[in-house]
């Protein structure tokens, strides 16, 4: 209770003045001790050069779900629509590129590039969110010595690298469920077009911070331009920070240059503050790994051509998550609070937050693991929330080094609670089976 009421008071405070002197400080203080490391240890000479590496992953699956009669149509409200494919075999393949460098002094240098490698676009532009063109995933450069680990560039936030969760590998479930939901957005009289809504606009489908979340801002506004730092661990507990300038704002200057300060529509956050707490230890033969992160930042304004509103709230969220192991056994769950980030203004829509709560056992090179999620998004004034719940078993063996056939079975059900009427399904319910193999070089 003590942890909710400190998050609480740390992220649900309305933004103080002194809020762009703490961003001028963070930028200055890691450009400053970056420049620092660089400087001291041009006075020694270099071990080697930079060493590359080259790597990644092929996740090849074989997918079959298993919905409601609706929902295996492509509009589960007009059952003339063709229906979805119910199995496929799939891929989502990543190559990596290291580059890691030190000096005799004991300072490290060095990045990572992230690539897709599949025949398509990304499996996770799944979501809608990130253009059809994503080649690099993450590009990042980074030193690190005495003083901590500073990292620049397109890649995870403090509040993502630290995020302590239940037990297992998540849930590949929600990639094959009917992306489309039961309700209908209905036409008005200058677009009487009547459009169907998307699972991840109504429904939180994992359980991640507003920025970390794919379903809210695509893998480009997670993986956009910021600095982060982490201090070294002391006695297992570490403290990263993180600074995004814009959600919206990626790559190259050619991208970064079109990005504006307020949007025409939805939602995006600029000045983003993430922070995260972590603990790891070893208690005799009990392992504990605790974790709090949080984000702070403000919601664009709208453009709608006439004028400039504040329509959204601003960012404030938080995440708590408690794993312990002993004997190859782990318990854990967490906790988190969207608060009202993405509620508009004067609107009595509900909040986001979810739970989750899981075992997990591995003995020898195999592994299994059993989880439950709940998340709870509000949609519409004066409703209950929408609520996604899955419980997914999994089961993991290491055939060989870097090679890992897998198993999972996740019973989902999402409840929509703003379905009514005849023509409207309120909600969607099934199974999702996988079969996988993942091989990492």
């Amino acid at each position: 209770m003590k942890i909710y009421k400190r998050a609480d008071r740390l992220f649900n405070n309305k933004p103080k003045k002194g809020k762009t002197m703490i961003k001028k400080v963070l930028l200055t203080s890691a450009l400053v001790a970056s420049f620092a490391a660089t400087a001291n240890a041009g006075d020694s000479s270099e071990v080697s050069g930079p060493q590359v590496t080259l790597g990644g992953s092929l996740d090849t699956q074989l997918g079959y779900a298993q919905q409601k009669k609706a929902f295996r149509h492509k509009d589960p409200s007009n059952t003339a629509t063709s229906k979805l494919n119910n199995h496929s075999l799939v891929n989502d393949t990543k190559i990596s590129i290291k580059i890691d460098g030190e000096f005799e002094s004991g300072l490290k240098y060095g990045g990572a590039i992230k690539l897709n490698a599949d025949t398509s676009e990304a499996k996770t532009n799944f979501f809608g969110k990130d253009d059809t063109n994503s080649k690099a995933e993450q590009t990042m450069a980074y030193v690190e010595g005495a003083f901590g680990r500073i990292e620049m560039g397109n890649t995870p936030s403090a509040s993502d690298a630290m995020h302590v969760g239940a037990p297992g590998r998540g849930s590949e479930a929600r990639y094959w469920i009917n992306p489309n939901t039961s309700s209908k957005v209905v036409g008005t009289a200058t677009d009487p077009q009547t459009t169907q809504d998307s699972l991840v606009t109504n429904f939180l489908t994992a359980p991640n911070l507003p920025t970390n979340e794919l379903g809210l801002v695509g893998n480009k506004g997670r993986n956009a331009g910021k600095v982060s730092y982490f201090t070294p661990s002391f006695s297992g507990i570490m403290i990263g920070l993180s600074y995004t300038p814009d959600v919206q704002s990626y790559g190259t200057v050619a991208q970064a240059r079109g990005v504006t300060t307020s949007v025409t529509s939805g939602q995006a956050f600029k000045n983003v503050f993430e922070a995260g707490l972590k603990y790891e230890y070893m208690f005799n033969d009990v392992g504990v790994k605790a974790g709090v992160t949080g984000q702070a930042g403000d919601s664009k304004k709208v453009n709608d051509g006439t004028n400039l509103n504040k329509t959204y709230r601003s960012l404030r969220a938080w995440n708590a998550g408690l794993n312990l192991n002993f004997m190859g056994v782990t318990l854990g769950g967490s906790y988190g609070d969207w608060g009202k980030s993405t509620v508009a203004k004067n609107s009595s829509v509900k909040g986001t937050k979810y739970w989750t709560l899981g075992a997990g056992y591995a003995f020898g090179p195999a592994d299994v693991s059993l989880t439950y999620v709940n998340t709870q998004k509000g949609a519409i004034a004066n409703a209950k929330r929408n609520k996604l719940e899955m419980l997914s078993l999994e089961l993991g063996y290491k055939l060989a080094p870097g090679l890992m056939p897998y198993a999972e079975v996740t019973c989902f059900k999402a409840k929509d609670n703003r379905a009514n009427g005849t023509s409207n399904y309120a909600s969607n319910k099934g199974t999702v089976f996988l079969l996988g193999s993942k091989l990492q070089f």
